[in-house]
C-alpha cells in the first residue's frame, strides 16, 4: 500500500541575499520555517479528500491476486497546541467516508494496513523547534516543471531503537533517523515543489514462528529507495543472473540446457534495459542528481576493469567450447567495460553542473543494452538453427 500526500509550504526566498552561487542556508530554513507555520494556520481551514487504495502483497512485496479496497477520507490539518504546554505539532487527521463506495461498517475500520486516523504531517520537520533534529545541506540546483529550484538534502541527527510490533498478522515498523530525504525548493517563491524520503539503508526484522506461513520467509527486508544513478548497478545485477543458467548448463552437459542457458541471458539482459529505461525516464520527469560523484567515478572504473576481464575469459572459453550463450555472454560483458566508462562519463558530466545529462546518458546505457540484447538474441539463435 502507498499512500502520498502532496504538500506545497510558501516559504518566499529573496535571492538577493543568497550567497554568490550557493543559497545561504541558515537564511532558507528560517525563512521555510517562517512561511511553513503560516501554512499550517491557514491548512486547518482546509478540507480535501483522499482515496487510498490497498494492494494485497507478498511476502517478496509483489502483487499477489486479492480484492484490491478503495478507501476514501476525509483529510485536514490540526495544529493545536500540546497538552504539556510545549509547540504545537501539526497533525494529519482523516475520517473515513466510503469503503469499495459504501458507508464504512464498524469493522471496516483502522484494518491493518488502512492509513492511520491521526499521522504525522510530512512538513513539520521544517518548523523551528524541530529542525535542530536534522542536518540540513545544499545539494545543488534542479528544476522541477519547469521551475528552477534549490535542492536540499536532510538526515536525522540521531539513530534511534527500531520498534517492531506484530497485532494479529499485521505488523507495525518505526524506523525513529533511519531516514533521509530531499526538498526541491522554487527558487523564485521559495515553494516546497517536492518532498522525497526514504531508507538510509536496508533493514531486516525476524518474522516469529508463530507468523510464518509454509514456505515463507523467516526474516523480511525492508529495501532502500532506489535513488541517484542506478542504471549501471541495474545492469550489473543482471549479469550475475546470468551466470547462474550458464553455470547449470555446463554442469549437466546438455545442449538443450545450454540453449535455455542462452535464452536466459537474453531475457536477463533485456528486462535490465527495461528497468534502467524506465528509471532513466524517471529521472527526466523529477530530476535527481546523483551524489557521491567521486566513489560513482570509482565504482565505474572498477566495473570496466572487471568487464573487460570477464569478456577475454568468457569469449575465449566459448569459442573453445563452441557455446553460442557463453560467447554471447561475453559479448555482452564487452559491452559493460562500455557502460561503465558511460557512468565515469556520468559522474563527470553532473560535476560539472550539467546534471541533465546523467538521465541522458541512462537512456543511452538503455540503448547500448538494448543492442547487447539483439546481438546476443542473434548469437544464441543463429547457433541453434547451424545445430
Amino acid at each position: 500500500m502507498a499512500a502520498t500526500i502532496s504538500t506545497i509550504a510558501v516559504a518566499g526566498v529573496a535571492l538577493a541575499q543568497q550567497k554568490p552561487g550557493q543559497p545561504d542556508l541558515d537564511a532558507l530554513l528560517a525563512r521555510v520555517a517562517d512561511r511553513v507555520e503560516h501554512y499550517f494556520a491557514r491548512a486547518q481551514s482546509i478540507v480535501c479528500q483522499e482515496t487510498v487504495r490497498l494492494q494485497p502483497l507478498r511476502h517478496d512485496f509483489g502483487a499477489a491476486d486479492g480484492h484490491v479496497r478503495q478507501l476514501v477520507y476525509e483529510l485536514r490539518v490540526a495544529w493545536d497546541a500540546a497538552e504539556d504546554g510545549g509547540a504545537p505539532e501539526p497533525k494529519v487527521q482523516r475520517e473515513l467516508l466510503t469503503v469499495d463506495g459504501r458507508p464504512p461498517r464498524e469493522n471496516d475500520r483502522d484494518a491493518c494496513m488502512d492509513p492511520k486516523s491521526i499521522s504525522p504531517e510530512p512538513l513539520a520537520m521544517l518548523l523551528p523547534n524541530n529542525q535542530p533534529e536534522y542536518v540540513f545541506s545544499v545539494h545543488g540546483d534542479g528544476k522541477i516543471d519547469g521551475h528552477p529550484s534549490i535542492v536540499l538534502d536532510y538526515k536525522s541527527r540521531v539513530v534511534g531503537r527500531a520498534n517492531v510490533a506484530w497485532k494479529g498478522d499485521c505488523v507495525s515498523i518505526d524506523l525513529p533517523g533511519r531516514t533521509r530525504g530531499r526538498l526541491w525548493i522554487d527558487q523564485a517563491s521559495g515553494d516546497v515543489l517536492r518532498y522525497d524520503e526514504g531508507l538510509t539503508g536496508m533493514f531486516e526484522f525476524d518474522v516469529p514462528r508463530s507468523k510464518q506461513i509454509f514456505n515463507g520467509p523467516q526474516s523480511i527486508d525492508l529495501p532502500r529507495g532506489c535513488v541517484g544513478s542506478g542504471c549501471q548497478l541495474i545492469h550489473n545485477a543482471g549479469d550475475a543472473l546470468t551466470a547462474v543458467p550458464l553455470g547449470a548448463a555446463f554442469l549437466l552437459r546438455s545442449e538443450r540446457a545450454e540453449r535455455a542457458a542462452g535464452l536466459f541471458v537474453v531475457a536477463a539482459i533485456f528486462v535490465s534495459a527495461c528497468v534502467a529505461g524506465v528509471e532513466a525516464i524517471t529521472r527526466l520527469i523529477h530530476p535527481d542528481a546523483p551524489s557521491h560523484l567521486w566513489a560513482l567515478a570509482l565504482a565505474g572504473a572498477i566495473g570496466y576493469a572487471g568487464n573487460r576481464v570477464a569478456a577475454r575469459i568468457r569469449l575465449r572459453a566459448g569459442r573453445r567450447l563452441d557455446s553460442a550463450a557463453l560467447i554471447a555472454d561475453g559479448h555482452h560483458a564487452r559491452a559493460d567495460a562500455y557502460v561503465s566508462l558511460a557512468v565515469i562519463a556520468s559522474a563527470a558530466v553532473v560535476a560539472v553542473g550539467l546534471p541533465i545529462a546523467d538521465p541522458l546518458i541512462g537512456l543511452a546505457i538503455t540503448v547500448v543494452i538494448l543492442r547487447i540484447t539483439w546481438q546476443s538474441w542473434r548469437t544464441v539463435r543463429g547457433h541453434d538453427h547451424a545445430h
